[in-house]
């Protein structure tokens, strides 16, 4: 019912989807056997699981739902659906788990008709359990959900860039965790990254600076606009690359501008 209210989704029978994986699943997936990992399966309609311990003790866990063909209007509203997926340490018999375990928040993205999500987590050395029966839920209604909690979710959703999180969180009421989350998860890399950035840009204007100063002469029409296809296609890669800047960072380049201390210009008169 909690799934049908919230998400939309079909309203289905109650799922049961925790699978048991004993020391030895984790052992030997780590122990350089030529497989590179152990994986195993949950089906259970509409939902399909893929469950892999890799080499390097990484716990992968892949999902996807079936969906309506044509969503409900209120998915829009609502916004990123989200899974959880707890890893608690189980037992070597058939009792539940102990103890309430570590809860990630699997972002699922949104296709025609499917929901589909990845996250990669620390696998425990020992026997544990992976438990996906609760519903997805929408970003916004996680809320009263923990930093920490959401600080842990956000590097384990590997497939989901910096750029894409960005656009899930900005619009977020002020008060949601999930900001001061992204801010921790994102400073300690953030220099780095935007270093990067921008020495690509710089490449891109100098490579641009030295076809229109010594080759533009000589090439034919044709030449020139394959070239600029490539700088277009270089450009609009690192475009999507790139973080957004930060409103501070935004403001002080404004002031900058409106102060006349800074300019805008790629190179100045043409």
């Amino acid at each position: 019912m909690a799934s049908e209210r919230l998400t939309g989704l079909r309203r289905i029978e109650p799922i049961a989807l925790t699978r048991r994986l004993d020391s030895d699943f984790v052992l030997r997936a780590s122990s350089g056997e030529r497989r590179p990992g152990r994986t195993e399966f949950l089906e259970q309609w509409p939902v399909a699981v893929g469950l892999t311990v890799t080499g390097g003790g990484l716990l992968e866990i892949e999902m996807e739902i079936e969906d309506h063909p044509v969503p409900p209007s209120r998915r829009l509203t609502d916004g990123a659906l989200c899974h959880p997926v707890t890893v608690r340490p189980g037992t070597d018999t058939d009792t539940a788990g102990s103890g309430p375990g570590m809860r990630y928040w699997m972002v699922l993205d949104t296709s025609e008709g499917t929901l589909h999500g990845f996250v990669a987590v620390p696998a425990p050395d020992a026997t544990f359990e992976v438990d996906l029966d609760a519903p997805p839920v929408p970003l916004r209604f996680l809320d009263r959900v923990s930093r920490e909690e959401l600080e842990a979710s956000l590097p384990a959703n590997e497939r989901v860039t910096l750029s894409q999180w960005h656009r899930l969180i900005d619009d977020l009421p002020p008060h949601h965790p999930a900001h001061a989350a992204l801010t921790t998860v994102n400073a300690p890399q953030r220099p780095a990254r935007a270093a990067a950035s921008a020495n690509a840009f710089l490449e891109i204007q100098t490579a641009a600076r030295q076809h229109r100063e010594i080759d533009l002469d000589h090439w034919a029409s044709e030449e020139a606009r394959q070239a600029l296809t490539a700088l277009t296609a270089r450009r609009d890669e690192q475009n999507a690359k790139a973080e957004v800047p930060g409103r501070r960072a935004y403001r002080k380049a404004q002031a900058n501008l409106r102060a006349g201390t800074q300019t805008y210009a790629v190179d100045g008169d043409a």
